[in-house]
């Protein structure tokens, strides 16, 4: 990893949910161990969770453990694009019966312009959204057209401050927020990445 780089981490994964975890057999069941790795399921679930007194809450937490100066929610046009979006737990439920969520987007209002780089399909474009993914199953779509191995948006800002980020799709909707932070920003999806790019040295 290049010296530098400022990586994000949030919550370290329950030690039971990994698979070559000795805790996934039960006859070593741990209760204080369990009661540790609860506590962390629910300090990760309070990042994500929009009911959290704003719903700036993973962004602001995030700041704060980088110390960064976040911006305020005045700062933003908040625009609802959908009151139509159900999420994958839905889709595997089963469950049919349930009122769908609003998706909002939080767009600057200094607006600046970004150059967003689909690295593996060698695509660019100069928008943070897809807006035709909203008429798709997937309008979490919306965010960076969906899922791709390696995305590289570049900004305005003249810092020179550069900040990679591995992460799942839940991060899709959080990167926006940090293009007022830095230069140049890299989202590294390994699930999703071709093969070649383990044992590449493409910068």
């Amino acid at each position: 990893m290049a010296a530098g780089i400022p990586v994000i981490g949030f919550i370290p994964m329950p030690d039971y949910l990994l698979v070559d975890s000795e805790n996934r057999v039960m006859d070593k069941f741990d209760a204080k161990l369990m009661y540790t790795q609860i506590v962390s399921l629910l300090n990760a679930a309070k990042l994500v969770d929009a009911r959290e007194t704003t719903k700036l809450v993973a962004y602001l937490e995030l700041c704060r453990q980088m110390g960064l100066t976040p911006q305020n929610e005045d700062e933003f046009n908040i625009k609802q694009v959908t009151d139509d979006f159900y999420g994958s737990l839905f889709s595997k439920s089963g469950f049919r019966h349930v009122q769908p969520d609003c998706m909002e987007l939080y767009l600057p209002k200094d607006q600046e312009k970004y150059t967003v780089t689909y690295v593996d399909e060698g695509k660019n474009t100069d928008s943070l959204y897809a807006m035709e993914q909203l008429q798709r199953k997937d309008k979490y779509a919306v965010f960076l057209n969906g899922n791709h191995g390696l995305i590289q948006i570049k900004t305005a800002l003249p810092n020179g401050e550069k900040l990679l980020v591995v992460k799942d799709s839940y991060a899709n909707s959080l990167i926006p927020f940090l293009l007022k932070h830095f230069s140049e920003n890299k989202c590294v999806r390994p699930s999703v990445l071709p093969r070649y790019a383990y044992n590449s040295r493409r910068d």
